[in-house]
């Protein structure tokens, strides 16, 4: 069901756990396409607010996915859903293949289609043999992608898929969403830290149950002005004089450089960038500089200093 340019839409959104909220007046859209990072701290809200999404969750306001109100129309609603949660519960003793054609028939999707799910995760033969008990974090999080790509839905919703596996598994992940997220999938994916940021189209960040900030991944580092690094690596001898011309637009550090001299590393706000740029490459400067690389700020690894800014403490 098509609904304009809109996957899902959450509007005005509200869940109490008795006096408690968890959620206070959400409101975002995520666009067909798009991938979109649900971000914010442990207890912002991001697992009520997709729990939610599920139809798992009684709450206040209005969330449809692909036009279907979650509400009133809840299965026509998750059937547009690919869920991966943090823990994914499966029968333990039963081996992948076992398991993947209990799924299947469950969502009536036939075998081959199912096999084909595996191989696109990567899990091939000798891992289908496998028992769930006996897989890794990282293939277990694997399998449960393909569980939720088994009848090709239309929208995907990770919540907090980096929490329960190791730093392989991790890397082994972000490498399949981001070739899911070249082919066009529409995802929302809630977390609190990730290496997601560089795919995302928009960051929506909760705070205390609330939308504090919704916008482009550039958009939100513009708001809180977020540092970003140079390396300039000067000609040989020319050290000081590049020093004394990038000091005033930000901190310097100097290091030993992997093929000998120094290396030059400056933290400066975005809005000096350009002319500390400027400053370096103007007639006769350009002569001392050797090289010039960046090295731009991320959401995750800055969005605390965004929190301090807007996402105070705010009552029902």
């Amino acid at each position: 069901m098509v609904t304009g340019g809109q996957m899902l839409e959450v509007a005005n959104v509200w869940k109490s756990y008795g006096r408690s909220y968890a959620l206070r007046d959400v409101s975002f859209n995520v666009s067909r396409g798009s991938k979109v990072l649900l971000l914010g701290p442990n207890g912002a809200g991001k697992s009520t607010m997709i729990k939610s999404i599920l139809g798992l969750y009684r709450f206040k306001g209005t969330i449809t996915v692909d036009g279907f109100d979650v509400s009133r129309e809840g299965s026509k609603a998750l059937e547009r859903i690919g869920y991966v949660p943090q823990y994914s519960a499966f029968y333990e003793k039963l081996s992948v293949e076992d398991e993947t054609r209990l799924i299947a028939t469950i969502k009536g999707v036939s075998p081959a289609a199912a096999k084909e799910k595996l191989e696109m995760v990567g899990l091939g033969e000798r891992v289908r043999r496998k028992s769930i008990h006996a897989l890794s974090g990282g293939m277990r999080q694997r399998f449960a992608i393909a569980m939720a790509l088994l009848n090709d839905p239309p929208f995907l919703v990770f919540d907090e898929p980096l929490a329960s596996i190791d730093l392989r598994g991790q890397v082994g992940f972000l490498e399949f969403v981001r070739r899911l997220a070249a082919g066009g999938a529409t995802m929302l994916i809630a977390t609190h830290l990730t290496g997601l940021g560089d795919i995302a189209d928009r960051v929506i960040v909760l705070n205390r149950g609330r939308v504090v900030v919704v916008g482009t991944p550039g958009e939100l580092m513009a708001k809180i002005n977020a540092d970003e690094t140079l390396y300039i690596k000067p000609k040989d001898g020319a050290e000081g004089q590049v020093t004394k011309l990038v000091e005033g637009e930000g901190s310097v550090k100097a290091l030993d450089g992997s093929g000998g001299g120094k290396l030059l590393v400056v933290s400066v706000a975005p809005g000096s960038k350009l002319r500390l740029l400027k400053i370096l490459f103007e007639d006769g400067n350009a002569d001392l500089v050797e090289d010039v690389s960046m090295d731009p700020s991320k959401i995750e690894s800055s969005y605390n200093k965004l929190l301090e800014k807007t996402g105070k403490s705010e009552g029902p």
